[in-house]
């Protein structure tokens, strides 16, 4: 099926996305549905979980009714915000918090030291090691630029993160 006739056929899932989520966005064979809410009330996180749940649940009913399956393991639920957001949101997996650390402070200035850093682990092997998310998230973290690391708009911080990656990808990096 060509790129054409597949977009004609997945057109209805985006008419299904948009009954519960005001964002919703298709690449090829790829498709990010995008929710945003302020953790300052259980309400708001209770009802945004919902919503998302709702939303993935008629999804799979689609893909399931027309032939399609949802590849679980490239299904991804992704919370941003910063740390003391994120320990306010009651679906946060404790034990990420236990998994991630800032890099500690040297005993002098380093120009380093400003620049919102986590800290690495080493590992011990290094086939699988470098994959698990204790060492890849910090690994990915302070790859990306001052700029995005420490951005205290969730918007902006989207936006940036976002321009990063598309050139990353285009090889469009200065």
């Amino acid at each position: 099926m060509g790129p054409v006739l597949f977009t004609l056929y997945v057109s209805c899932l985006f008419n299904i996305i948009s009954q519960h989520l005001p964002s919703v966005r298709g690449y090829a064979d790829h498709t990010q549905i995008y929710l945003s809410f302020r953790p300052c009330s259980i309400h708001s996180e209770i009802n945004t979980v919902s919503i998302n749940e709702k939303c993935i649940a008629d999804v799979r009913s689609w893909f399931t009714g027309n032939r399609l399956m949802i590849n679980d393991a490239k299904t991804d639920f992704l919370i941003i915000g910063t740390l003391q957001q994120l320990e306010k949101n009651i679906y946060f997996p404790f034990y990420i918090k236990d998994l991630l650390s800032l890099k500690p402070a040297a005993n002098y200035a380093l120009r380093s030291s400003a620049q919102s850093l986590l800290f690495v682990p080493k590992v011990n092997c290094s086939t699988l090691g470098d994959r698990a998310f204790a060492h890849a998230a910090p690994v990915l973290w302070n790859s990306q630029p001052l700029t995005i690391r420490t951005s205290s708009i969730l918007a902006i911080f989207k936006k940036q993160l976002k321009t990063f990656f598309f050139k990353k990808a285009f090889n469009l990096l200065e």
